[in-house]
């Protein structure tokens, strides 16, 4: 990687994993939406009523959680630094939006194997994409 005038270059990897990440997220945001709207093909009627039954601020959560992820996927890959916050942001809502659940006794994790172990996969990517866009912008790849 040598730098230019506009600083370094892109590396190969930040297209990877931006490519990569838009698509991870993409698909989080896909599922979320079409699962609340009940068009969600395939659901089981256990998740089916998990969606129906979220309270408002845990749908503007997620919401704000699913698209925050895509527009820091987008912003990565244009090399700009503001990715690492929503990201972060991102991690914030899990974070927030999980322990609620928990609390509460709401959680899908309590109940089935399958959110069981996708819940902690979706936190580490989310998190490793944190890390990710802060030593890109430590690097001076992000502006």
């Amino acid at each position: 990687m040598t730098d230019t005038a506009a600083g370094p270059r892109t590396p190969w990897h930040l297209w990877v994993v931006g490519i990569l990440a838009l698509l991870w997220c993409a698909a989080g945001a896909y599922t979320f939406f079409m699962a609340q709207q009940g068009r969600l093909p395939n659901i089981d009627p256990e998740e089916a009523a998990y969606y129906a039954n979220l309270r408002i601020w845990q749908i503007a959560l997620l919401g704000v959680n699913t698209i925050g992820g895509v527009v820091a996927a987008l912003l990565l890959l244009l090399r700009n630094k503001l990715s690492m916050w929503l990201f972060a942001v991102s991690v914030l809502g899990i974070i927030v939006i999980n322990t609620a659940e928990l609390i509460t006794g709401d959680s899908r994790m309590l109940v089935d194997r399958g959110a069981l172990i996708a819940t902690p996969v979706i936190f580490a990517i989310a998190v490793l994409l944190v890390v990710y866009a802060s030593a890109m912008k430590k690097r001076g790849v992000l502006r």
